[in-house]
């Protein structure tokens, strides 16, 4: 366990520290000292990847202390050096740098932590940094049961994190859409809490009168449908309600 890297990582200015002390880091891991100088060369970042790391990790600092986010955050962009292509206009892409950079960084954040389990959400945080954050029903109800809301609500921190260590010019369009998204989460966790039976968009009559269901028939098919809205495998809209309910109507 790297304990002076945890007690910077933990401490009140993460990238300050990190920034005066990034020679004695890359030391001990050399696999980030690629990210110092490496720029970007793309519309939505002036800082090179060091620099953006560790503006980064200061916004996610000053919004939690968590030592899962700010690990994501200092790790988040590990790979991008690896990654790095350029199309014909010069322009700089880092496809598929989340996926490589999970492992590099589970191996890191186990190296200055000596937790596995914190290890392993760290790399789930930098698997998933650079995915889809709309504000549809449907995306976030995936989230929610791929990552749990501890951990998702992690990821949406290092998310706005990012966001703020980009080009000014894109900070407030992509603080706008993230407030929509939490928005639609709050309404969600909340649906979910209290969503029963009778909140589908579909009654048992409906059942009844466009199925053709009947008997204990309609309560299996309700708390099927039910079900699946709440896992966020299906929207609670009418039409599909019904359509999803004649298909569960072969197995029932």
């Amino acid at each position: 366990m790297m304990q002076w890297v945890y007690d910077i990582l933990t401490g009140p200015d993460p990238a300050g520290e990190l920034r005066r002390r990034s020679e004695e880091l890359f030391d001990c891991f050399p696999q980030l000292r690629p990210m110092k100088g490496f720029e970007q060369n793309n519309q939505y970042h002036i800082y090179d990847v060091w620099e953006h790391t560790l503006h980064v990790l200061e916004a996610a600092g000053r919004e939690t202390g968590d030592p899962v986010v700010r690990l994501g955050a200092l790790l988040h962009d590990a790979a991008k050096p690896e990654c790095y292509t350029e199309d014909e206009a010069g322009r700089g892409h880092f496809y598929g740098h989340g996926a490589k950079g999970s492992s590099v960084a589970e191996r890191i954040a186990l190296g200055i932590t000596g937790d596995i389990k914190m290890a392993e959400e760290t790399a789930q945080l930098v698997l998933y940094h650079d995915g889809s954050f709309i504000p549809s029903a449907r995306l976030i109800r995936r989230w929610l049961k791929r990552l749990g809301e501890t951990q998702y609500r992690r990821l949406l921190i290092l998310h706005r994190a990012d966001i703020l260590g980009h080009d000014p010019r894109w900070i407030q369009q992509g603080l706008k859409d993230l407030e929509l998204l939490e928005e639609k989460l709050q309404e969600i966790l909340l649906q979910e809490g209290e969503l029963k039976r009778q909140d589908l968009a579909v009654t048992g009559r409906d059942l009844m009168e466009n199925l053709g269901a009947e008997g204990s028939q309609i309560g299996r098919l309700l708390d099927g449908l039910l079900e699946r809205v709440k896992q966020g495998e299906l929207e609670n809209e009418r039409g599909l309600l019904l359509k999803e309910a004649e298909d569960l109507m072969e197995h029932i």
